[in-house]
């Protein structure tokens, strides 16, 4: 039985939106290197949900920061992440 801290959320629909958010908020944050592996929880597990099935833990949704989180009836489950990660510090 799936609990509520196993639910796994889309933050994006497409690829565009995913560079859009990390171009916003991973990019311009004192935590983001180029040309290194992530240093921040947000910055690598979105990396990785691009790369896999899109999707992000119930934990990184918190540590991100999300308006809103949503299950559909074909179990798949959405959030719209906040326009600031909760924890971005401008460059």
């Amino acid at each position: 039985m799936q609990t509520n801290d196993d639910v796994k959320y889309h933050p994006f629909s497409n690829g565009s939106e995913f560079d859009t958010w990390h171009r916003r908020n991973c990019q311009q944050c004192t935590k983001y290197t180029f040309d290194e592996a992530p240093t921040c929880l947000g910055d690598e597990a979105l990396t990785l949900a691009l790369l896999d099935d899109g999707a992000i833990s119930k934990a990184v949704a918190d540590f991100i920061g999300t308006t809103d989180r949503s299950t559909q009836e074909n179990g798949y489950s959405f959030c719209t992440l906040n326009s600031s990660c909760n924890h971005f510090s401008q460059k």
